[in-house]
């Protein structure tokens, strides 16, 4: 049986939030100001910003800035297509 790396470990750790599956199904749908994650996630300012630094660390969200305002948005990386997927799949559950 292969062993799972560190960064397989670290996406693994990103994708087993309830928080954190909010925020990528959040920007799934349209890149948002982590004030604007904080709201639709329900948590605190504070604590999305902790939640947006694993998704950034794992290469799954990036900032883009306009002006004064930072939106984070999905990467096109594989780490960010499999958190997607992995997100989306609870809705076939909740069906």
């Amino acid at each position: 049986m292969r062993r799972l790396g560190h960064d397989h470990e670290r996406l693994l750790n990103a994708a087993c939030n309830i928080t954190r599956v909010r925020i990528v199904r959040a920007l799934a749908e349209t890149p948002l100001a982590a004030s604007d994650l904080a709201r639709v996630v329900g948590r605190t300012p504070a604590a999305t910003s902790q939640h947006i630094r694993v998704l950034r660390d794992v290469n799954a969200i990036e900032p883009t800035r306009s002006g004064n305002i930072v939106r984070y948005r999905l990467t096109r990386e594989l780490s960010a297509q499999i958190l997607v997927t992995f997100a989306r799949s609870f809705d076939a559950v909740s069906e």
